[in-house]
Parts: structure tokens; C-alpha cells; sequence
């Protein structure tokens, strides 16, 4: 059902100064079209053009609305016009939206692998919370008892609120709470999954985070804090036994006891692609980092820095894209702010909510160190990917890609960085990634229907 809603002399204040393009009209009027849950004065507070103000049929100022509203996720369209007003030069300014369905499913766990015989979990957001355009979000997984000795069963919660108008800035607050194992291997070869090869490291870690974000030009700077409190009994077994009968003393990367998990982050970021979702032309870059200091209440003292490049270009029907991620850490850092393999390699199972859920090695198609390696220090992925687009319509499915992608990726620990008593090839141990399938987005949010997706959540 659509509702037209007149906004007269809503603002009254006037422009902070004309444009200087001709012909110059006056703003009558301000009419919204199209809302149903969404609230007229926050629509009228993002357009931020106000009755009194000049403006001319190209004005920037419209586009950069469009744009903001559009950011907000609560919109599938949005379009600006200009109808004749009472008076000579007068103009009404009519914005018309198109709402979206903004209770939408942002996660799906579910899975099994060879050390837990399956896992659960949903994610769901209200986009339009009080139609006041903020995002609230709950999300749970759970899992059955890992096959592994003394282990138990995991599960993790997280919710979170983003008031994008509610304060004078943008705030985003978030809590979580894990009780989860971490697996470790004792014997056997890197690339054997046999569970009987690891043991458990048990965990509960709560807290929350907080980020903000402000716009520096044509870039935004966003800053966060995030804190919590972790407690971790570390096991007594703590050798690592290789088949040609060395060992090694292991790191876990965690404080015995109780420990706290904190640092302040910060992150630039350019984004001129189309849309969010299933972009096709565009690029998105940013740089970021995170320091974890006492000063942040935090245990563990180190840097982090990423890069992130997302380059999108469309050729007819065909659209090609260049994926870049790049990371490196120095310091103590806690295994949680690590790199982890899953989230690099797309063959191996992610974490969900911040739980391991595989003991699954990269493949190794180049044969390198790669097998080693689950948490690390230093890591990088260089993919491209190719999007054929089926359709692009209104209904419960908005667009459909077919999709392949393709690349390199990488991940290292300061050992295998500084290769001392081992071979140039596992210390650089980097491995080959692949996807393909159907990316939708919809109503109820966007799923990626693709063959490592199935691939890493099957107990092989």
C-alpha cells in the first residue's frame, strides 16, 4: 500500500547557500511517495534539502541523497523529481521510494564436518526498526559434541543496533558471548583430518564493541572499541609429535586463566560501486587497523593492518571484478584477532559467530606449507571473479548471478616468515581457491548457492 506524504515547511531553516547552476527554483514543498513503515521525518532529515532552499533539476545535492537513502538498506528504489509549484519559479520536490522487506536473514549456519557431526544456527535483521531506519540484528549457533577427546558441544550468541540518525553521529552497538573449543593437533600429518590426531582447547569469551563512522570528503572514517573478557584453561598436553619423530613445544596464542580482549580500531574506506549488493560497476578500497593495548584493557599488545580492494567493471551482459585482501600483524597477538584459513580459503568452512567448526586443511594444490597453517600473522588473497546476470526485477527475487571466481591465497606465522631450518616453499605457504554457483538476492536477503559453499560443510 502506498501513502503520500506532504512535508510542509517541516525545516524551515534555509539553505546553507544556493548552487550555481541555472535555472535556480525555489523549494515549495517536499512530498514522500511510497512509505509504509518507514517515518517521514527521518527521510526528510537524510535528504537534508529543506522548503526555502534553491536548488536546480541537476543539483549534486539529489544524487548524494539518493545515495545515502539507498546505503540505508531499507529502500529497493529510489527516484527524485520536480513538479511545478504555486508560484512562478516554485518547485515541489517529490521523492519517490520503493520499501524493502527489512526482515531479512543476514546468516545461515548449518554443516557438519569431521570433528562435529553437525551445527545449527540463524542470523536475522530488521532493517527498519521503529521505521526509523535503524538496523537491529540477533543471531545464535549451536553444535553437537565434537568427536575429539573431552570434547563438548559449542554454541555462540551476538546481537547488535545500528542508529544511523538516533545521536548526533552514527553509532553501532553490538554484544557477543561464545562458549567454544578450539582444535589443536598432537599427531599425524598436516593434511590428515583424522579427529583422533587433535585435541581441545576450551574457551567462554564475552563482551562488546562499539564503531562510528563520519565522512572526511569523499571518503568516511570509521572508529571502533571493542572489549571483552575471556577465560581459557589450557590443556595439559602442549607438544606437537611429527610422524619423523620431532616435536615441538606449542603456542596457543591464549593466556591461561582469565585474560581480557580489547583494542581500538580504525578504518578509511572509498566506495563508488553501484550498489552493496551484487555491484557491476564501481571499486571499494579501504584501510584499516586495530591496535590491542592495555591502554585498551586488553592482554594481549599488537598491530594489525588490512587493505581491501573491490574493483567492478561491466562489458555488455558480462560483469568482471578484481578482489584484493591483505593483512599483516605484529606484536601478541590473542588467536581470535589471527588471520584464520577459512576466512582466506573459501574451500575450507568459515567461522560462524566466531567458532571453529573444522579441522579441514587448505587442499594444497601447489604443494607448499599451506597445510600447516590455521591461524597466522600474515595473509593475502588475490581473486577475480566472473558474474553473468539472469535477471534484475521487482518480486521476491531482485537479481540473480550465475558466478565463478578464481585466485591465489595465503597464510603465514612469524616461523614460516622467517623460514629458519626449512625450504623456501613452506615458507611461503600459499594455496589455490575456486567457487561457482548462484548468487541471489532477495527479499529475505542475499544467498550464495555455490559449490565450496556446499564443499566446506561436508565431513570430508
Amino acid at each position: 500500500m502506498s501513502t503520500i506524504l506532504t512535508l510542509i515547511l517541516l525545516l524551515t531553516s534555509p539553505a546553507e547557500g544556493p548552487v550555481n547552476r541555472l535555472p535556480q527554483l525555489t523549494v515549495e514543498a517536499i512530498q514522500v511517495d511510497g512509505l509504509e513503515k518507514t517515518s517521514c521525518e527521518m527521510v526528510a532529515r537524510i535528504i537534508g534539502i529543506r522548503p526555502g532552499a534553491l536548488l536546480t533539476p541537476d543539483d549534486p545535492r539529489l544524487e548524494a541523497a539518493r545515495l545515502q537513502l539507498l546505503a540505508l538498506g531499507i529502500f529497493h528504489h529510489v527516484e527524485f523529481q520536480l513538479k511545478k509549484g504555486r508560484r512562478r519559479g516554485n518547485v515541489i520536490l517529490i521523492v519517490r521510494v520503493e520499501e524493502r522487506q527489512t526482515l531479512i536473514i543476514r546468516h545461515l549456519f548449518f554443516g557438519a564436518s569431521r570433528i562435529i557431526p553437525f551445527w545449527l544456527g540463524l542470523g536475522l535483521q530488521e532493517g527498519n526498526f521503529l521505521g526509523k531506519g535503524m538496523r537491529l540484528s540477533v543471531a545464535a549457533v549451536g553444535t553437537a559434541r565434537s568427536d575429539i577427546m573431552e570434547g563438548r558441544p559449542q554454541y555462540a550468541v551476538e546481537s547488535s543496533l545500528f542508529a544511523p540518525k538516533w545521536l548526533p553521529i552514527p553509532l553501532h552497538l553490538g554484544a557477543r558471548y561464545a562458549n567454544g573449543t578450539e582444535f589443536y593437533r598432537t599427531y599425524g600429518e598436516a593434511d590428515d583430518g583424522d579427529p583422533e590426531n587433535f585435541l581441545s582447547l576450551d574457551y567462554q569469551r564475552g563482551g562488546f564493541w562499539t564503531e562510528t563512522f563520519l565522512p572526511l570528503g569523499r571518503l568516511f572514517l570509521h572508529v571502533g572499541l571493542s572489549s571483552e573478557l575471556l577465560h581459557t584453561t589450557l590443556p595439559g598436553e602442549r607438544i606437537r609429535h611429527f610422524p619423523d619423530g620431532t616435536s615441538r613445544q606449542i603456542h596457543f596464542g591464549l593466556q591461561d586463566g582469565f585474560s581480557a580482549l580489547g583494542f581500538l580500531s580504525g578504518r578509511l574506506s572509498w566506495d563508488t560501486r553501484d550498489r552493496e549488493n551484487l555491484p557491476s560497476s564501481g571499486t571499494l578500497l579501504e584501510l584499516g587497523g586495530r591496535i590491542g593495548s592495555p591502554v585498551f584493557f586488553s592482554s594481549y599488545s599488537y598491530t594489525r593492518g588490512e587493505l581491501q580492494i573491490e574493483h567492478y567493471r561491466r562489458l555488455g551482459r558480462h560483469i568482471f571484478s578484481l578482489h584484493f585482501f591483505g593483512g599483516m600483524m605484529m606484536g601478541d597477538p590473542a588467536l581470535f584477532d589471527k588471520f584464520y584459513i577459512g576466512d582466506l580459503q573459501d574451500l575450507v568452512a568459515p567461522r560462524a559467530l566466531g567458532l571453529n567448526l573444522s579441522v579441514s586443511p587448505s587442499p594444497n594444490f601447489l604443494d607448499t606449507g599451506i597445510s600447516e597453517a590455521r591461524w597466522g600473522t600474515a595473509a593475502f588473497k588475490l581473486s577475480f571473479r566472473y558474474d553473468y546476470p539472469l535477471f534484475s526485477r521487482s518480486g521476491f527475487i531482485y537479481r540473480g548471478h550465475l558466478f565463478f571466481s578464481a585466485g591465489v591465497m595465503g597464510l603465514a606465522t612469524p616461523a614460516q616468515l622467517r623460514f629458519r631450518e626449512t625450504s623456501l616453499r613452506d615458507a611461503l605457504p600459499v594455496d589455490l581457491t575456486l567457487d561457482f554457483g548462484l548468487h541471489l538476492d532477495t527479499k529475505m536477503g542475499i544467498f550464495r548457492l555455490s559449490f565450496a559453499n556446499a564443499l566446506s560443510r561436508m565431513p570430508f
